[in-house]
């Protein structure tokens, strides 16, 4: 019964889940195929948007499966930057040649900042509106 609970729970996040496993996999590339537009600082603005929207999905998703405000803070912004930070070490340590930045991850921190305020917005004006 409890582990039924836990994936009905878990099933909540499938948006969440699926962003996070993309990132994952772009993450971990060991001879990335795929190049960045030649933009300045590309690297910075894909991991700055590609924690945006997992912030975003996170806090929607958070935001419908729970409604107590410490979950929805923990869920859709703690957890999305430790993993993000997670992946950085993760990057450094077993992935060469790919490298784990401090930088990187404070971009992260800032996607999902932002990712979380855009959505918190939305839903705050939505739910003015009605």
């Amino acid at each position: 019964m409890c582990s039924s609970f836990l994936m009905i729970r878990i099933a909540g996040y499938w948006k969440t889940v699926l962003i996070a496993a993309v990132i994952l996999y772009f993450s971990l590339l060991r001879d990335p195929s795929y190049s960045l537009p030649p933009v300045r600082y590309g690297d910075k603005w894909a991991h700055l948007l590609a924690y945006a929207i997992l912030g975003a999905i996170a806090f929607l998703d958070a935001n419908t499966a729970n409604k107590m405000r410490w979950g929805i803070l923990f869920i859709a912004f703690i957890c999305p930057m430790l993993y993000g930070g997670a992946i950085e070490i993760v990057q450094e340590y077993f992935f060469y040649p790919r490298t784990g930045s401090f930088g990187d991850w404070l971009v992260d921190c800032i996607g999902v900042a932002i990712g979380c305020g855009i959505i918190a917005a939305y839903l705050k004006i939505r739910k003015s509106k009605q």
